[in-house]
């Protein structure tokens, strides 16, 4: 549904707050699907929050976002998609590595895409932002 979305309905996002109102929608439904998933989104929140520099806020396009050095590092919506930027050669390293996807919009850019489907996917969640916190410093 998100990509869908995004793909046909995108320019949307520029409405204000409508974006976060559909975050908010992601987050509704995650609750009622995949209650686990918030508890997850809530650990990488607090943690990569928690980073020396890092700046957590609403990104404009709904979702949490974190920075580093007024740059952000990514973001995660409420549906599990977390999206991570790092340059274009470590993201293509990472890409085929098959660590991460490319970005589900901007696949020729140094922009991630990574869907969280379960638990356990938290730990590569944190590994894929600390590279890119890492890549900041």
């Amino acid at each position: 549904m998100f990509n869908f979305v995004v793909r046909y309905f995108g320019f949307l996002r520029h409405v204000p707050l409508l974006p976060h109102l559909f975050n908010l929608f992601l987050m509704t439904v995650s609750l009622i699907t995949k209650p686990w998933l918030v508890h997850m989104l809530d650990t990488i929140e607090t943690t990569v929050g928690s980073w020396d520099g890092v700046t957590v806020g609403l990104h404009k396009y709904g979702g949490v976002e974190f920075r580093r050095n007024g740059r952000e590092l990514g973001h995660v919506h409420a549906n599990g998609i977390v999206d991570i930027l790092y340059s274009k050669a470590e993201r293509d390293a990472l890409v085929s590595d098959h660590l991460t996807g490319p970005h589900h919009i901007y696949s020729d850019s140094g922009w991630t895409t990574f869907y969280i489907h379960a638990p356990a996917d938290v730990a590569r969640v944190l590994d894929l932002f600390q590279r890119s916190y890492i890549a900041r410093i």
